[in-house]
């Protein structure tokens, strides 16, 4: 299925990010400046063939996120196509901005495809100021806005999962400030990413509108890289569909109709990061983690009556560690997920919620994951995770192949 942002009308031309082999050892976060994406002019084609031994986690206790299934068995995963081109800075005879980018991506993910990003963006490097319109992946921690075949770990953190459907793409603007502090505050790099998105991913009756902003820092300490950010997410939601009580794991839907459940009410995000990288002559040696919290309170209801008020608290984390080799060919990790949830129920009777997907039956999703990767040429990559849910029976441990290939043309 072909979903359609009203965004992809203020794109004029298509465009492509290039993702190297050394950002795919790095782990697909670019070069240590922050102000630099690592984008090139071109085509490219990312394919990932994944085989699981199990189905993909099902996560009760909270407000369900459009998120695509992770079918047990050999799949096509997930496959991007995508171009990327600079366009022309003047119009009519006046300069518009000193670097115009297009870009366009349609992603496949196991079940449909979506385009995911058709923005313009327009960069004024006197000021340190861009300007994106279209659909885009958002700046939320560290790693929605980089593709997922494009990270170190193949695999989302729980915490992306549930508030984020894996990979949040969502129509808007945004305006980014990126000023280097003088060297009286040590070289500093910032980036404050401001936002205003519309709703699609909450399934909204609704002309839904959000508010996303986003801190990052950036500082280079030798052979030590330091980033660190915090970010927040406000918004107010009118008719939010739901399936609340299918207890599946596909909470991915193709509709704007028939939803059973309906929520109104305010959703407040609040998050925090810090990535550090070490280069030496053994490799590049790397940590990360993040950590998210999430106030959503409103009332739920369907065509007949009104189900209960809620208040849903939730929190999640990840933790996770890495190492690349010096000719960036492998990479060994290790990643630690966490959520907690906490649901209040007012005005309802009969129990009426026992059996939707918030009862999430007193677990709380733990994960440990084992990565390897080998990059075995100039686009290939074939990478092995084997996780474990400890003290949470819906995860067995299971195995993970993910071969990933990219074409550039």
């Amino acid at each position: 299925m072909m979903k359609l942002s009203l965004s992809a009308l203020l794109l004029l031309t298509p465009s492509l990010l290039l993702v190297s082999p050394a950002v795919l050892a790095s782990g697909g976060h670019g070069t240590s400046d922050i102000s630099d994406d690592s984008a090139s002019s071109g085509w490219q084609a990312d394919i990932n063939l994944s085989y699981r031994e199990e189905n993909g986690p099902n996560m009760l206790g909270f407000i369900p996120t459009n998120s695509h299934q992770q079918e047990a068995g050999l799949s096509l995963d997930h496959a991007d196509i995508s171009y990327q081109s600079d366009l022309p800075t003047e119009f009519a005879g006046s300069r518009i901005s000193d670097r115009q980018i297009g870009r366009i991506a349609l992603s496949y993910h196991s079940d449909d495809v979506e385009l995911s990003e058709a923005w313009l963006e327009n960069r004024w490097d006197a000021h340190n100021l861009r300007l994106t319109t279209g659909q885009y992946l958002p700046r939320i921690g560290f790693l929605n806005h980089v593709h997922q075949h494009a990270q170190t770990l193949i695999q989302s953190p729980l915490m992306n999962k549930v508030y984020w459907g894996d990979e949040l793409s969502e129509a808007g603007v945004r305006l980014e400030w990126l000023p280097k502090l003088g060297k009286q505050l040590m070289d500093i790099q910032l980036r404050h990413s401001l936002n205003i998105l519309g709703g699609d991913h909450l399934n909204s009756n609704d002309n839904t509108l959000a508010a996303l902003y986003q801190l990052e820092a950036s500082q280079q300490l030798g052979a030590l890289q330091v980033t660190a950010l915090i970010n927040g997410y406000y918004t107010n939601v009118s008719d939010r569909g739901l399936f609340l009580f299918d207890l599946s794991n596909n909470t991915h839907v193709h509709t704007n109709s028939g939803y059973t459940e309906f929520f109104d009410g305010d959703i407040l995000h609040l998050g925090a990061g810090l990535k550090l990288r070490y280069q030496s002559e053994f490799g590049d040696f790397n940590y990360q983690g993040e950590y998210a919290q999430r106030d959503e309170e409103g009332r739920l209801y369907n065509d007949t009556t009104n189900l209960a008020d809620i208040t849903l608290n939730s929190h999640g984390q990840y933790q996770q560690v890495w190492w690349t080799s010096p000719a960036q060919q492998w990479q060994l990790g290790l990643r630690f997920d966490y959520l907690y949830s906490d649901v209040e129920v007012a005005n309802t009777s009969d129990n009426a919620l026992d059996d939707s997907r918030l009862n999430n039956n007193d677990e709380t999703p733990k994960r440990l994951s084992w990565m390897a990767s080998w990059l075995f040429g100039a686009q290939q990559r074939l990478q092995m995770i084997y996780s474990d849910g400890p003290d949470w029976d819906a995860y067995p441990a299971q195995l993970e192949v993910h071969l990933q290939q990219s074409f550039r043309f």
